[in-house]
């Protein structure tokens, strides 16, 4: 069996280890490394750095600076595999060196590497094994390992009796003093032990090659947590007094499967000491309970920075994908372990009174099976110090520590008589907070160092004239007033106030014509309680349009106002519009200024040619506008103006698109090109719908669904949404989301915590005049209707993702290719959410991904099979099944994107089968496709078929093995027109039906072991009738002597060759691929290679993908079929559960392995090698 060593074009998988050093940072994921700049801005770019064999994986990284011939500092990589440790250039010294170099040192103990330290320039490194060995690695063999062919000189020391280690830590005082490894075990202890210093190794003659061995002895204990829980991580740093600068503390920080995370605290120690007395220790923090973590805290980090006297920051990361960052004064540290005096008090579990301050908390930073490394980072130019978090998504975050704290500030006075209230809060599009209350109006600018501004509020303060909403005009003054922004204020009497206030905090001034400098009115009357009727304001909108304010308001009564105003007198120059809406039950109201729909080139250069000199405002223009209710439904106006001539159109009256409230519509901005816009309309639960708007064709498309598609975490309320930004709310805590097309899904940005006033809470995104909102985000609230707090998102303070972000953290269980115009990975996880994702080099560019979406699965998906071709060359539609009997028939168009067409779940499926599960929901595991027909393998034995074209409805069930059902794991499509399928069972047992009548018309029982895996070839008809094969009946169809080649992957680790007809099923041969069970198997389509009776496919097991070739050759009894395999390679995804073979562009192909991560690689042309 030949191995051949195949490059993966994509690899998402788990951060297994990170290193940070002065100027790169690198990443391990998979077998890879990969390197980017420290300054992690932006731009950075990370780039494959090192790349060890196939299936490897990484568990320890550390940079070394060495000095090559011309004194030029230099930066190695040292990578920590199994029992070897990998030595390779950096990816910025590859292009000096002309290539990049790996070189391998195999230690002796054959235990795993757990922790790679460098001793400093000239000072070699130091390798920390799980049975509690040390490596010292020597500078000249780390310098000359690519040219010497002499074996490394490694020295080994070893302490026996600790057990097997599962993390450790070393740490160097000083040059010629001895080195302490910290090793963490089991049994949830940390032991202390030192390496003699690196100067003595090169006095002893018998250490000059070869590998030597040195005893050591424990020199002290940490009781860190409860006996039997595993210390995870383990963190060391030096804490030195500057009151006795030639003394030191050790600052040991852990975490254990207890929940828990502690920090302990050394006694002082002579910095030159060879540490063989007892060393003391404090616990002078632990983090413990709900308020702390409710899951496993799996890595914690530290860092001595020089702010505020001095601070040590230590960061946990979780099994929940919360990472926190706390900061202890040092001086309090070195004071609370000054009274040191019994060797035993750590065993006593005392805690020292060290209260730590929480600088950052972020609940749900990483997703799915939470946070695997954290690391603190110190960027020396800026003095900026971040948490950078690596998951097991796959995704590598970069959260500043101290981001852009919140402004606070008291809106009511206490001693104010009568009492006030805050009747509403507000952001503007650059960060400025608002408030209001019964009389008056405040304004805290942007800047930190501005004053407020109390406006007041000329109203009679009576309950029929209070405020009841606010909102700013989008857009900016002309001329010279652009400084001056309009706030929007309704009342309960049905007026709209204008007030305006400076962005510089200057006051309003007016340039007029004659050049005079006025005062402009602070407070304008924009909309009369005669116009409105004296109904309440609900929700007041403005858009600045040259000197006039376009006003939408919407009023208890049920009234939708639009007019044209005059800002700086408050005349009325034209109403608009007036319409019936919602009234109270109006949730969410939305406009935007569109362009006229899209002309051909002639038809536009003429439109430019006759508006050329023309006045803007007598220019055509679209102002659309969407109103949504707590009911689920939106309405959708279009007001056409042309100078003073002005046309409306009710667009859509009322659809219902949700169960429950709509809370935001936006315009998309990816979509604009188009002949029609796209909008998407989210619920207050998350829910998302997507409408397109033609704005020539003066109509609405909305495609119907029978689930929408949700937001992929935990919402209980939407606050602001845009194509690119989510701002959600659950419980008392607000997260921001955000997503960048074509680079990463949905990831969390900013969260902000302790949020108990849902009324007077509010954010904002900021848009221009069409729609479009993306970073910065401003979020406000006021929860003890007295003090507010505001707080800015920008892209500087909020999380980055310097890497991933393309896939979800959990498992995935199937994976499928949607063919043109899709042209994309799709991928099912154990969390019930989709993932799609984009191949590289693929021709479509319609589609936007990497994205993550949940739908009508409340369970785990397991299969999915697209479905033959409706007709409509922008549209592809699959199908897929899981957990709780759900099956969803979906569609993916270049103008509706993703909907649900069809679902069946758990209470539908029990009614429409018209009896009773009696063991329960059963799971839904396989499924495939005919022309007419849905085929769905279940856990109780059962084939169910559904109708493909009638709402999914359920036809009838089928048994496959009466005697002895068992869960039916695999189900593939032989003939779609004739609706023949084949089927398999965990216990081996093959079969086809005939969708038509139900009927199994073949079986055959080849090995008790479960098939977990079918693919159809090609027909063999013509052969086989020259062979005298096996008899086929003809078919209704007129298909006679129909036999398929198919292939079966078997849980025994062997994949089978088979063909199978109508009516017999005929084991051919099989060949083993591995020890492991055969997870997935798929034919390449195309030609064969160069003998038309040469087909190929590809297999995956839980360790390799293998190529397979079936030849058909001739024997002395005749033609026979040989089954083998060609070559084949090592994964790097754990846990392999599917398999999909895509094409990236013409006659090139890839295989695509999901599990722990996806893995895309590419395969040679029609399986040649």
């Amino acid at each position: 069996m030949p191995s051949s060593s195949r490059n993966s074009c994509i690899l998402y998988a788990p951060v297994t280890a990170v290193s940070i050093g002065l100027q790169r940072i690198c990443f391990a994921i998979g077998n890879r490394v990969l390197e980017g700049d420290a300054d992690v801005g932006s731009s950075s770019d990370f780039q494959v750095a090192a790349e060890l064999p196939h299936g490897a994986v990484i568990t320890a990284l550390e940079q070394h600076a060495v000095s090559d011939l011309t004194g030029a500092l230099d930066i190695i990589l040292l990578i920590g595999s199994g029992d070897s440790v990998f030595v390779a250039n950096s990816s910025s010294q590859e292009g000096r060196s002309g290539g990049s170099h790996l070189s391998q040192f195999v230690l002796d103990d054959m235990a795993r590497v757990l922790r790679l330290r460098s001793l400093g320039q000239g000072g070699g490194a130091l390798a920390v094994t799980a049975m509690n060995s040390a490596y010292l690695i020597r500078e000249e063999t780390l310098c000359s390992v690519h040219t010497s062919a002499t074996p490394p000189l490694l020295v080994r020391y070893a302490v026996t009796g600790l057990g097997v280690a599962l993390a450790a830590d070393a740490v160097v005082v000083r040059d010629d003093a001895a080195m302490a490894v910290f090793t963490g075990t089991y049994a949830g202890s940390i032991a202390v032990w030192r390496v003699p210093p690196a100067g003595t190794r090169g006095r002893n003659n018998e250490e000059e090659t070869g590998i030597t061995h040195g005893a050591v002895n424990p020199i002290s204990w940490i009781i860190a947590h409860r006996p039997g829980c595993a210390v995870f991580a383990v963190k060391v740093t030096i804490l030195r007094d500057i009151a006795a600068s030639d003394h030191v503390r050790f600052c040991v920080a852990t975490c254990s499967d207890d929940r828990t995370a502690t920090l302990y605290v050394s006694n002082s120690v002579p910095a030159f000491s060879s540490m063989m007395e007892g060393m003391r220790w404090k616990c002078c923090w632990r983090g413990v309970g709900a308020s702390f973590s409710r899951r496993r805290v799996f890595d914690v980090s530290l860092l001595l920075i020089a702010e505020h006297g001095g601070m040590l920051l230590l960061a946990t990361g979780g099994e929940d994908g919360s990472v926190q960052v706390f900061g202890f004064p040092s001086q309090e540290l070195i004071r609370a372990t000054t009274t040191l005096t019994s060797p035993t008090e750590a065993a006593e579990g005392e805690v020292a009174p060290v209260a730590p301050v929480r600088l950052l908390h972020r609940g749900h930073q990483h997703d799915g099976r939470g946070v695997y490394k954290v690391a603190l980072l110190r960027n020396p130019a800026s003095d900026a110090t971040a948490v950078v978090s690596c998951g097991f998504d796959g995704a590598v975050h970069h959260t500043p520590v101290s981001p852009c704290p919140g402004r606070s500030a008291m809106i009511v006075l206490r001693n104010v008589q009568p009492r006030r209230h805050v009747r509403g809060v507000l952001c503007d599009n650059e960060g400025s907070f608002l408030a209001c209350t019964e009389d008056e109006l405040i304004v805290f600018l942007q800047g930190a160092t501005a004053k407020e501004q109390r406006l007041p509020i000329p109203i009679t303060g009576t309950k029929k004239e209070l405020p009841s909403c606010l909102s700013v005009a989008v857009g900016s003054c002309w001329r010279r007033r652009q400084q001056y922004l309009l706030t929007l204020l309704g009342t309960t009497g049905g007026k709209v106030y204008g007030m305006w206030y400076s962005s510089t905090g200057a006051q309003p001034q007016c340039q007029k014509e004659e050049d005079e400098e006025v005062e402009m009115r602070d407070v304008v009357v924009l909309l009369h309680a005669s116009a409105s009727q004296a109904s309440k304001v609900l929700l007041v909108r403005g858009i600045l349009r040259q000197e006039r304010v376009l006003l939408v308001s919407v009023h208890a009564s049920g009234v939708l106002i639009v007019l044209e105003v005059d800002p700086f007198h408050g005349i009325a120059s034209k109403v608009w519009m007036t319409s019936q809406c919602a009234g109270v039950h109006t949730t969410t109201l939305s406009m935007c200024m569109l362009a006229p729909q899209l002309v051909t080139q002639h038809e536009e250069y003429e439109q430019q040619k006759q508006q050329q000199g023309q006045d803007p405002e007598l220019q055509q223009q679209y102002l659309c506008l969407f109103v949504g209710d707590d009911d689920g439904c939106i309405s959708v106006d279009l007001v056409q103006t042309m100078g003073d001539a002005c046309a409306n159109t009710n667009l859509l009256p009322r659809e219902r698109l949700f169960q429950g409230a709509i809370a935001s519509v936006t315009r998309q901005a990816s979509h604009m090109k188009g002949p029609c816009e796209r909008i998407t309309v989210v619920s207050a639960q998350g829910e998302v719908r997507v409408l397109l708007l033609h704005v020539g064709g003066r109509n609405v498309d909305i495609l119907p669904v029978s689930s929408p598609l949700r937001l992929p975490w935990r919402i209980s309320s939407v606050l602001a949404y845009s194509e690119t930004v989510a701002v959600t709310l659950f419980g008392t805590d607000i997260s921001v989301y955000r997503r960048h097309p074509s680079r990463f899904s949905w990831y969390l940005v900013a969260e902000y915590h302790g949020v108990r006033a849902p009324r007077l809470l509010s954010a904002t995104i900021s848009t221009d005049l069409s729609g479009v909102g993306g970073i910065p985000v401003f979020v406000c609230h006021c929860s003890d209707g007295v003090q507010a707090e505001w707080f800015t998102c920008d892209a500087l303070s909020g999380t980055r993702i310097l890497l991933g972000g393309a896939i979800i953290g959990r498992e995935y269980n199937t994976t499928l290719f949607l063919p043109s115009p899709a042209s994309a990975v799709i991928c099912g996880g154990e969390n019930s959410m989709l993932t799609a994702f984009s191949l590289p080099y693929s021709s479509q560019m319609c589609m936007d991904t990497p994205v993550a979406f949940t739908g009508p699965h409340d369970s785990n998906i397991l299969a999915m099979a697209t479905c033959a071709a409706t007709g409509d060359s922008g549209s592809v539609r699959f199908v897929t099944v899981g957990g709780l009997a759900t099956l969803a028939l979906w569609e993916w168009s270049m103008h509706h994107s993703w909907r649900v067409i069809a679902h069946v779940g758990q209470h539908r499926e029990s009614v429409a089968g018209g009896e009773a599960e009696g063991r329960g929901v059963p799971r839904f595991l396989s499924v495939c496709v005919t022309c007419e027909d849905i085929v769905v393998g279940g856990s109780d034995g059962k084939v169910r078929l559904f109708s493909l074209s009638e709402g999914l409805q359920l036809r009838r069930k089928v048994l496959l093995c009466a005697s002895t059902p068992k869960p039916v794991m695999a189900v593939a499509t032989l003939s779609a027109k004739d609706r023949l399928v084949v089927m398999g069972d965990t216990n081996g047992v093959l079969g086809v039906c005939g969708v038509a009548d139900g009927s199994v018309t073949a079986r055959l029982t080849w090995a008790r072991s479960a098939v977990n895996a079918i693919a159809v070839g090609r027909q063999l008809q013509p052969w086989l009738q020259q062979q005298d094969g096996p008899r086929q009946m003809k078919t209704e169809e007129g298909n006679m002597f129909a036999v398929w080649r198919v292939l079966v992957a078997m849980d025994s680790g062997e994949v089978a060759l088979l063909h199978v007809g109508v009516s017999a099923i005929e084991m051919v041969c099989a060949v083993r691929v591995g020890l492991t069970a055969a997870r997935g198997v798929c034919w390449i389509p195309g030609l064969p290679r160069d003998d038309a009776d040469t087909d190929v496919a590809v297999t995956v097991n839980d360790e390799r993908l293998a190529c397979l070739f079936i030849r058909e050759v001739s024997e002395a009894t005749g033609r026979t079929e040989m089954l083998y395999v060609a070559w084949h390679t090592r994964v790097n995804v754990r846990g392999v559960s599917g398999l999909a073979v895509a094409s990236l562009m013409e006659r090139s192909l890839c295989a695509v392995v999901v599990g722990e991560g996806v893995e895309v690689v590419s395969l040679p042309t029609y399986g040649s090698t």
